[in-house]
């Protein structure tokens, strides 16, 4: 309320010019872009840059509504995961944070984060950290990211996907996995007898789809576990994305 007013402020902008578009997306999006303006007059006036949880934005959001009256409300619509990752390239976000291979970056490896949370929870994290990037981008003469339209809602439901798919396994690894796990007693070329040749597969061009196979053949491969008397083999998280990729390889049919 120091610099804010509902009915007219003199320092900063007016809230009530906010209450059509009244949604906590909206709101995210508003507070991000208003975010370097908001931080040079904090520094005017020797202020700390707030820190916010999703809790508040909710909480901002519904006494804006309140306290405006606004006869109409505009909301976002949903966000679109595919468009959000056009919009995490076109803004420059992929310059610095990591989201699908191993390169040091420098800003926070985002497949790191655990960003499966709630609009205003996402939006509170990149609210938090926008005070460093602020400040990087400026000495570094970056252009800051304005969002737009959906924006927004697309790049957070981009970021909220981001941890979906685990990163890429390793070949060379995924095979010793396939061997040392004893699939090679039933998955050999020629075998058709004992287990499918897995070469000859083709629903192997993704992840969903290798392991919508392996689940539905469970049953049968666990009885012939039992006839051999052997031990259902355990995988680690690891050694899944690392057989995962293996399996992709041998594919004839990606």
């Amino acid at each position: 309320m120091k610099c804010h007013q509902v009915t007219g402020g003199n320092v900063a902008p007016d809230f009530a010019e906010l209450q059509q578009f009244s949604s906590p997306l909206y709101m995210a999006q508003a507070m991000w872009n208003h975010g370097p303006s908001m931080q040079e007059k904090m520094n005017d006036l020797n202020m700390n840059y707030p820190e916010i949880t999703g809790d508040n934005i909710a909480d901002l959001t519904a006494y804006i509504r309140q306290a405006t009256l606004a006869e109409t409300e505009i909301r976002m619509s949903p966000g679109n995961p595919s468009k959000g990752k056009l919009v995490f390239k076109k803004k420059g976000c992929i310059s610095c944070h990591i989201v699908e291979d191993n390169e040091k970056k420098t800003g926070p490896d985002l497949t790191e984060l655990n960003l499966n949370k709630s609009v205003t929870e996402i939006a509170a994290q990149m609210w938090n950290h926008s005070p460093t990037m602020i400040e990087y981008m400026k000495e570094n003469a970056i252009e800051y990211p304005d969002f737009k339209g959906n924006e927004m809602a697309d790049l957070i439901a981009y970021l909220y996907f981001l941890g979906f798919e685990d990163k890429p396994g390793n070949v060379d690894e995924g095979e010793l996995v396939f061997i040392d796990k004893g699939c090679t007693d039933c998955h050999e070329s020629g075998n058709e007898n004992v287990g499918p040749d897995l070469s000859n597969l083709k629903s192997f061009n993704s992840r969903i789809k290798i392991l919508q196979r392996m689940w539905n053949h469970g049953s049968r491969m666990e009885d012939l576990l039992i006839i051999q008397n052997d031990e259902w083999p355990e995988l680690s998280i690891k050694e899944m994305q690392d057989l995962f990729a293996y399996l992709r390889s041998i594919s004839k049919n990606q």
